[in-house]
């Protein structure tokens, strides 16, 4: 594991399960960091626990062996609400959208979440994500797969505007795109990561957009353990 006041994130020695109680592991001996202005991609099938390091990471797991440390702190020991207010963020797989409001009604939420004296607009999104934009008036749980995904993506990017946060966990955030839309979404990444400093990690089965837009990598190599691997 790299060393050095340019870490921001990293687990050591980390085993977790889900429930205080169970003895079965989803997670063994996981070791992994972030640097300053990185984006890192942890690559493996579906069931082998790149979600759960994700959770583990935002006090989501039980934890058993070993640690997570932020800026050189210790949380793992706080619950999951105290890591989200020092700047930690999930993306959940799948995405979160409001089915009962438009396209246009779900970025506003976040748009108005702004302060008053920002610069930050919804039309953004419409920029980043094209298809949405004929779409606007359309209630989103009329929207496809992929629209969702867009429109999620598209509300998630504003709300990286809105609140700054510190590292954004990402779990599948390429799911349902098409390859235009998720080269768009590897292009305003890269550039969220450079306009507001925030670091990533993007857990990914599709190992060509993680490759787009990820500097490092982790592998599962069987579920539960993984490797670093450039």
């Amino acid at each position: 594991m790299a060393e050095g006041n340019n870490v921001i994130l990293s687990c050591c020695n980390l085993t977790a399960c889900y429930g205080k109680n169970s003895e079965h592991a989803v997670l063994e001996d996981v070791n992994i960091n972030v640097r300053k202005k990185e984006i890192v991609g942890i690559l493996g099938p579906n069931g082998h626990g790149k979600s759960s390091i994700l959770k583990a990471l935002l006090g989501l797991l039980n934890i058993s062996q070993g640690e997570v440390l932020f800026n050189s702190e210790k949380i793992n020991h706080l619950p999951s609400e105290k890591i989200v207010q020092k700047g930690i963020r999930l993306f959940p797989q799948g995405g979160r959208v409001f089915s009962d409001l438009t396209v246009d009604e779900n970025l506003q939420v976040v748009a108005s979440c702004a302060p008053s004296n920002s610069k930050i607009e919804k039309t953004e999104a419409y920029e980043w994500f094209p298809d949405l934009s004929p779409r606007s008036g359309t209630r989103a749980g009329l929207l496809s797969g992929g629209q969702r995904q867009m429109l999620s993506l598209g509300m998630v990017l504003l709300y990286m505007q809105v609140n700054k946060p510190l590292i954004f966990l990402l779990d599948e955030p390429s799911g349902s795109l098409d390859p235009v839309n998720r080269k768009r979404l590897a292009e305003v990444l890269r550039k969220g990561r450079d306009q507001y400093n925030v670091e990533m990690i993007i857990a990914e089965e599709n190992a060509v957009f993680a490759k787009e837009v990820c500097e490092r990598f982790y592998q599962f190599v069987e579920p539960g353990r993984i490797e670093s691997f450039e």
